[in-house]
This record gives C-alpha cells, sequence and structure tokens, in this order.
C-alpha cells in the first residue's frame, strides 16, 4: 500500500460510495442516512464543548438497530455489513493492527473506531476513522486514545499528514512502520513486531506487544480460548458497548499477559 495523497482518498471515497450497499438501488439512501448521522454526531460535539453534559444517546449503537426502513432496504445491519466487506477488500483481508488474516465469520471483523468515539464523539461516523480489526485487537484497544491531546479539539478529521505521533490504518502503509517474525509449532505460535518508524514503534509499544502476549496465553490454554471465543461471539453481535464486568476482565487479562512480550522481544526506544 503506497503513502496516501489526497487523489487516493477521493478514488477510495468513490468507491464506497458505489458499494454502500449491496443493492445499487439503496445507496443514495444509505449515503443520505449516514450524512445524517455524522451531522447528529457533530451537533454532539458541539453541545459537550459548550459544557452541556453529554447525551446519553449512542448514536454507533443506534445504528446497529436501525431497522425503520426496512421497505426501502435501508438497515443499520445492511449498513454494517456493506461497510465491513467494503473495508476488509481494502486491508487485503488483514487486521489493520496486527495484520493476522481475518476469520470468515462476523464476530471476528468488528468495525473498529481507530479514534475512539468516547473521546472523539465527532468521528463517530467518519469514513476515515473506521477500520476492521481482528477480535483481539478490538478488545485490546478498547477505548484507548492514541492522538495528540489537541485533535480532541477539532470538528474536521485529521489530515494524513497529520498522524505523526500514532499509526493510523486507514492512511499508513503497516509494512514501511513495523517488520514482524511470527513463528508457530504444534504447541505455541510466536509473533515478534519491531517498530521501523515512531508510528510503528508507537503501535507496538502500546497495542502489538499485548497482542503478543496474549496469543502465547491463549495458545497454551485451549480452555481459556474457548471460554474467550464464546464471549467474543455475544459481544460483538450488536458491536454495542462492553458491560463494565467484562470490560474490567478484559482489561485485567491484558494487563496481566501484556508483560510476556518482554521475554522473547528486544527493547523498543519510546517515540
Amino acid at each position: 500500500m503506497a503513502e496516501f495523497t489526497l487523489e487516493k482518498m477521493a478514488e477510495v471515497r468513490a468507491r464506497y460510495e458505489g458499494e454502500c450497499h449491496e443493492r445499487e438501488i439503496h445507496r443514495q439512501k444509505t449515503l443520505e442516512y449516514l450524512e445524517k448521522q455524522n451531522t447528529l454526531a457533530i451537533a454532539e460535539f458541539e453541545r459537550r464543548k459548550s459544557g452541556k453534559p453529554a447525551s446519553k444517546k449512542d448514536l454507533w449503537t443506534q445504528l446497529t438497530g436501525y431497522r425503520k426502513n426496512l421497505k426501502s432496504g435501508v438497515t443499520g445491519p445492511l449498513i454494517r455489513k456493506a461497510l465491513r466487506a467494503f473495508l476488509v477488500t481494502e486491508q487485503n483481508g488483514l487486521c489493520c493492527y496486527c495484520q493476522r488474516p481475518l476469520l470468515n465469520i462476523a464476530h471476528a471483523k468488528p468495525i473498529e473506531h481507530i479514534l475512539p468515539r468516547v473521546d472523539f464523539v465527532q468521528y463517530t461516523f467518519q469514513f476515515w476513522n473506521l477500520a476492521i480489526a481482528c477480535f483481539d485487537c478490538n478488545q485490546i484497544k478498547l477505548d484507548k486514545n492514541w492522538a495528540n491531546v489537541d485533535k480532541k479539539a477539532l470538528d474536521t478529521y485529521p489530515g494524513f499528514a497529520e498522524f505523526t505521533e500514532m499509526y493510523h490504518p486507514r492512511f499508513h502503509p503497516f509494512s514501511k512502520h513495523v517488520r514482524f517474525i511470527r513463528v508457530q509449532t504444534n504447541e505455541l505460535l510466536i509473533s515478534i513486531y519491531i517498530g521501523n518508524t515512531v508510528q510503528g514503534r508507537h503501535l507496538c509499544l502500546n497495542h502489538l506487544q499485548e497482542l503478543s502476549a496474549r496469543e502465547i496465553v491463549l495458545n497454551s490454554n485451549p480452555q481459556l480460548r474457548m471460554a474467550l471465543e464464546v464471549i467474543n461471539a455475544e459481544v460483538a453481535e450488536t458491536e454495542g458497548s462492553l458491560p463494565p464486568e467484562l470490560k474490567a476482565y478484559l482489561e485485567a487479562l491484558n494487563k496481566s499477559t501484556s508483560q510476556l512480550y518482554a521475554l522473547g522481544t528486544p527493547p523498543q526506544k519510546s517515540p
């Protein structure tokens, strides 16, 4: 994947507009609905910026359950299905963060908000803020914010050249920023990631080392893996917010396994 340009962005966006619904007759209404939701997200951002309390409505969860226009065919599940299919193709069937192959089941391919909507509600429906992560990466990242704090005050999405502090999977070619080695035996799977750039090192330190540790633990504990697969399927069904208890459990799992990564990898300097 080459570095992004404005021409490339326009070309990708145009392709999505031609694939935003599986039926051509419903694509214009789909785009209108998404633009309406984007307007609501920006209005919520302005509301919070003015000092008013956050609305209790989660616009992304509303999309998940949107079925008002059943006769028109424009529904939340169909919008998500088309978006997921488009992004998976854009990513060559690989997770946006770890580059592992995405499995051919929906709950293994959650739609990821690169800048988390808990801090960046204005980008809830921003096309360039959405990617497909594997379930492990999606749950390890959770609501972590990797961007500089000044981006929180922006109502328009930062350009690709502005992401100098973090890896952005829609804008940065993975192979330029990170190199990885994957070794697999009958009993063990080990992935080693090495950052080549500031953005790549940031991704390794803040995300990929935890993924590698989890991978080691799960592949050596089949019962734990089976339990997490059940949790994954249940949570990803709606792609909504995690229950507090489950979120705390996953955070504890991430914390307890992340130290394992340091045992088999060279040290990385902070960006």
